[in-house]
């Protein structure tokens, strides 16, 4: 049951990053006493603290299958991850992809709601009010998650699949090779397989945004969750605003995956983040008119 378990996770880790589970070496993991950094780290071999060969502590325990080993599935992700889209401040963030993965195929815990995404919103919300400094988002792993679990969330585990495998084909000449590269790579190659200008998104965490006029072509997009309704409503409403001006496309009528809500500009220039019809019409509470501001159906 234990292999299974574990066989389960690596193969979770494997198909989302496209890779051929037959073309490479399995994973190994050794427990030791005095492992070389901290309580675990990853390589081959992943090295843990003896406990982690406690039967009550394995993965094939109910506990565990409920809730998985958050330690573990994050140093196997460290092994999966590409210097293609991470770089200083995310290298211990987008192993987590595989982590937040992991939770839900194999213990179905879905990204947005695992307890330890969950435990950052505070951080978050004072991180969003004081002006979501870059440098700050870079120096705190839990913060820097959570735009990676919002994209989880609203457009689902495939698009990262296919994100993943177009940057596996891509020529050696045609590879990121700075940090700014990496970053505008991942926000181009994230918006051209949504269909959505995702630029917003990632200023309202802090990103630089430099060099990303071609997005324009797409429909602006920001998630329509408690970040940008409680958070920072009006960071959002203005990054929101910008993006709206600059788009002239036609305004698509259907929601992308996993998305539930159109995120809707308020009425004559107001910050108010409005409710949308299923045209996504701003509406707001009591209006019985048709004038209402027409939004982005995201």
């Amino acid at each position: 049951m234990t292999m299974k378990v574990w066989d389960s996770v690596v193969s979770a880790h494997i198909d989302l990053l496209g890779k051929d589970p037959s073309n490479g070496r399995g994973q190994w993991v050794v427990t030791d006493e005095q492992p070389s950094i901290g309580y675990m780290h990853s390589g081959y071999p992943i090295v843990t603290h003896l406990d982690m060969a406690d039967p009550n502590k394995r993965p094939h325990s109910k506990r565990k299958n409920r809730k998985g080993s958050w330690g573990m599935f994050h140093e196997l992700g460290h092994n999966f991850q590409d210097s293609m889209w991470t770089w200083g401040g995310t290298k211990e963030v987008t192993c987590n992809i595989f982590t937040l993965h992991a939770m839900d195929v194999v213990c179905n815990v879905k990204p947005w709601d695992h307890l330890w995404v969950r435990e950052k919103f505070e951080n978050a919300s004072n991180y969003l009010r004081e002006g979501a400094k870059y440098d700050k988002w870079c120096s705190n792993a839990g913060i820097a998650l959570l735009v990676y679990a919002q994209l989880a969330r609203d457009f689902g585990w495939g698009t990262y699949k296919s994100v993943f495998r177009t940057y596996d084909k891509l020529p050696k000449d045609k590879r990121p090779s700075n940090q700014q590269e990496k970053e505008n790579m991942w926000i181009q190659t994230f918006s051209n397989v949504v269909k959505r200008n995702l630029s917003l998104v990632f200023e309202f965490w802090g990103w630089p945004i430099r060099g990303l006029d071609d997005l324009k072509r797409f429909p602006p997009y920001l998630p329509d969750d408690m970040t940008t309704r409680e958070f920072a409503k009006d960071r959002a409403t203005t990054i929101l605003k910008k993006y709206e001006n600059n788009y002239s496309g036609a305004c698509p009528t259907q929601k992308p995956a996993h998305t539930d809500n159109a995120y809707c500009p308020g009425k004559g220039g107001s910050n108010k983040i409005d409710q949308c019809d299923v045209k996504g019409n701003s509406v707001k509470e009591g209006d019985n008119d048709n004038s209402s501001s027409s939004c982005y159906i995201l």
